[in-house]
């Protein structure tokens, strides 16, 4: 149940738990998914209420509470940066790579370079091509330095394939090159451009689950949640980094799928628009 993400946790309490208590001490076994250190506090907290409680109607005093803890995930090895790191990563890639399409062909059309391609042999659908080819190209060199940045400079702790990881990575920025491109047209200088970072980023950040589990979220904030690529790209990267995934989990194949599905509905917008532009 812990490695199908159906419970955070659960509880084994000894045979002479009630004997225990009345002695005074309450120690019982806790099992931790653990990949998530948002959602392992609440956990503990509750149970200590809960056993702090029940030990006071029992025993009529106070008690020490001294759980034992088992990690599946992650555990006393891990700090901030480890359990954080995997699902920044996704975040830098998503980020670097929007910004930088969106301000680049902002300024492509800008200096009228779109202009001089269309008088040129040149096909639309192989300028289309060529557009996205080229921002792609550069969005991958993007995820492949923040991969070696994480891993080399930062020693974010990974558990899994590095090449599964820049798999990941890669969807995540073909997914915010299209973006950027389909977003730029409707920006008629690089101050519209940049208010469409805010509009796009923050919400992503604070809804994917990268700061705050999204089980711990409203529930109209959740639904949300679940319409934004970057939530199953952050599940995805965690279950390889910090679980050590591979391609016969059916959770990363889930999100890996969903974010593959993303990227096509952006690049289907994004040549839409742009052929568009072209016409």
């Amino acid at each position: 149940k812990l490695r199908d993400g159906s419970l955070v946790a659960y509880v084994v309490f000894p045979q002479d738990f009630t004997q225990k208590v009345a002695a005074g001490t309450v120690s019982p076994e806790v099992h931790l998914e653990g990949s998530q250190p948002g959602e392992d506090s609440p956990v503990i907290q509750a149970l200590q209420q809960a056993m702090t409680s029940l030990a006071s109607q029992v025993a009529g005093r106070n008690v020490s509470f001294q759980p034992h803890i088992n990690y599946l995930y992650g555990g006393s090895n891990y700090d901030t940066l480890d359990y954080f790191g995997a699902a920044f990563v996704g975040l830098v890639v998503f980020f670097l790579v929007f910004v930088i399409t969106i301000v680049s062909f902002l300024n492509e059309r800008s200096q009228g370079t779109l202009e001089r391609l269309m008088a040129s042999p040149l096909r639309r659908g192989e300028i289309v091509l060529g557009y996205m080819l080229g921002f792609t190209v550069l969005a991958l060199v993007q995820a492949a330095e923040v991969l070696v940045f994480a891993l080399a400079i930062l020693k974010i702790q990974n558990h899994g394939n590095v090449l599964l990881i820049f798999g990941m990575e890669a969807l995540m920025a073909i997914a915010a090159v299209n973006l950027g491109i389909f977003l730029s047209m409707f920006a008629r200088s690089e101050f519209q451009a940049v208010q469409f970072i805010p509009l796009v980023v923050v919400p992503q950040m604070l809804l994917s689950g990268i700061i705050f589990p999204v089980s711990s979220e409203p529930t109209a904030l959740q639904y949300l949640s679940n319409v934004l690529p970057l939530t199953y790209a952050v599940n995805g990267m965690r279950d390889i980094m910090v679980k050590g995934a591979d391609l016969t989990w059916s959770a990363l194949q889930l999100d890996a799928a969903v974010v593959a599905g993303f990227c096509v509905l952006l690049i289907v917008a994004g040549t839409a628009t742009l052929r568009r532009r072209l016409g």
